[in-house]
């Protein structure tokens, strides 16, 4: 765990800023693993200058972490129940990039009281110093910790391919997640072409806007790796709202809040 340590401190060493973007992905499993978006996504971050933390607040049976090639031995609810030290649970995954872990531990974190939630803000706070973005996975299936990133993060990405099955599966998240938030974007995956993948976008927003009052916004389509760095490129350019630009400390609180109608501000 030495290297580990070493490397983790370098990065912290390295990170300024107060605010963070924030973005969530949900997608399937299989569709992360198939197109490599996370992998090539954080890479592609790291590229154009962000200092990101991956969060995994999945419950795949497969943690994300095996997707960059580590298999951490420990995760945040470790770090809860004090078996765990802090270096322990960050993994290095890129050269300016560290994997948490934090579905189970968010999860126990919830029935805290306030100070124990204060604790690990202010024990992550110090440990990352000007984290400038955070990137929370949640796959599709519902769980409060998935609930609660959803309601924290200021963008909600959602990846879907352009088959019946994989459109009804986002659309069912759709529908989960409607009473936290109205806005998402939608970036399909190995569409046949940019075309065709743009129709069947058009047809979910459709869908959504006419039965559950979501508004979906076109965010792309996977055509090689340059789609990837297309959609760094346009989250970069997203606006974001001064409501929604908050601090590292305040985004780890909402993550926190046993409810969905609180409300940090910072």
């Amino acid at each position: 765990m030495v290297q580990l340590y070493d490397q983790a401190e370098g990065l912290r060493r390295a990170l300024v800023g107060d605010y963070v973007r924030t973005l969530l992905v949900a997608g399937t499993q299989y569709q992360i693993e198939k197109s490599g978006f996370i992998f090539n996504f954080v890479r592609s971050l790291v590229v154009n200058g962000y200092q990101v933390l991956v969060i995994d607040l999945s419950q795949e049976r497969k943690p994300l972490s095996e997707i960059f090639g580590i298999y951490p031995r420990y995760d945040l609810l470790h770090l809860v129940e004090g078996k765990a030290l802090l270096n322990e649970v960050l993994y290095p995954i890129e050269t300016g990039a560290l994997l948490l872990q934090a579905s189970r531990g968010l999860d126990r974190l919830a029935h805290f009281p306030p100070l124990k939630h204060q604790e690990w803000i202010n024990l992550l706070k110090a440990a990352l110093k000007g984290v400038d973005f955070v990137l929370a996975y949640t796959g599709l299936r519902s769980s409060d910790a998935a609930f609660r990133a959803v309601d924290a993060c200021q963008d909600c990405l959602l990846l879907s391919e352009t088959t019946k099955t994989s459109i009804t599966a986002a659309y069912s998240w759709l529908k989960s997640t409607q009473y936290i938030r109205r806005n998402y974007w939608v970036y399909l995956i190995e569409g046949s072409s940019y075309q065709e993948s743009k129709k069947v976008f058009e047809n979910m927003a459709l869908a959504a806007r006419n039965f559950i009052d979501a508004k979906l916004d076109f965010a792309g389509v996977s055509l090689g790796a340059d789609g990837v760095d297309n959609l760094v490129s346009l989250i970069s350019r997203w606006p974001c709202p001064k409501e929604a630009a908050v601090s590292f400390p305040a985004f780890l609180h909402r993550l926190c809040l046993p409810k969905m109608d609180a409300r940090v501000v910072s």
